[in-house]
């Protein structure tokens, strides 16, 4: 995966919505947006049967653009209708790229996140979140557009970005194309969940923006919508300290996996600046 999106030239926007915000505390609301512009793709993709060849290594051959159907050129029109919906633990959106430009294609995302309190100091909380997409009329999902698994945001004791189907790799020094070993190539589908005890750190008195948790993590991402299951399932268990700090906030976690494959690029330690749990 050596590809690359290096800009977006978006002309033409406008987001229409409706917010109500009651007595019962309900915060819902539903926009709309349009979206036109051209995108911009730099540096080839790895292919064994590309037609260019590497200039570094002539031996390899490389596509000029992305793999089969996913902008086949180097500049891509788009044109974009999305509608998102959001209420106080739920929100939803849908994305479709019209057929009257070059990308084909279509997303509905959904993530729910919820608190219930346990004891005084202790509180549960609950998340999951679902993404699809695919392409239509003969294109294939952009690349930039595909989904990615592991790490602090999506599943904790995973290397960032390295789950699901991954790209093929040369290796310069033997000059042989190594299967499924290189970036992730992202899905067309991924499921995430999780749940979390939080308190406030035990010993320590001024607590108020510091709190540990205990977590589970899992999920699972398919490349293509017709493999959607269960074999790339994955899931982590840890430990996580969130600090709220007037830069923003500040987190540790350590993790163990529960349910992985030999070849998973495992992460059981990170520190994350501006992301929380």
């Amino acid at each position: 995966g050596n590809e690359r999106l290096i800009g977006q030239n978006l002309d033409g926007s406008f987001i229409a919505g409706y917010d109500d915000t009651s007595e019962t505390k309900r915060r819902d609301a539903i926009k709309g947006q349009y979206k036109a512009g051209t995108i911009y793709v730099k540096d080839p993709v790895v292919r064994a049967d590309g037609n260019g060849k590497d200039t570094e290594n002539p031996d390899f051959k490389v596509d000029l653009a992305l793999e089969p159907g996913q902008c086949a050129g180097t500049t891509q029109n788009e044109v974009r209708l999305k509608f998102d919906w959001t209420s106080n633990t739920l929100n939803a959106s849908l994305s479709l790229a019209l057929p009257v430009a070059d990308l084909k294609y279509y997303k509905f995302d959904i993530d729910h996140k919820s608190y219930y309190p346990i004891t005084k100091d202790l509180t549960l909380k609950v998340k999951a979140s679902m993404g699809l997409a695919q392409g239509y009329g003969g294109k294939g999902l952009p690349f930039f557009e595909r989904y990615y698994s592991g790490g602090p945001s999506s599943l904790r004791g995973f290397a960032n970005n390295s789950l699901g189907a991954k790209y093929d790799s040369y290796d310069k020094t033997k000059k042989i194309l190594t299967p499924g070993t290189g970036k992730a190539k992202g899905g067309e589908f991924v499921a995430l969940a999780g749940a979390s005890f939080i308190a406030p750190v035990p010993f320590i008195k001024d607590s108020e923006n510091l709190r540990i948790s205990a977590f589970v993590d899992a999920g699972t991402i398919s490349e293509e919508l017709k493999e959607i299951g269960t074999k790339n399932l994955r899931a982590a268990a840890g430990l996580a300290i969130n600090w709220h700090t007037p830069i923003g906030p500040i987190g540790i976690y350590v993790a163990r996996p529960l349910i992985s494959k030999k070849k998973d690029d495992i992460k059981n330690f990170s520190f994350t600046l501006g992301t929380t749990f």
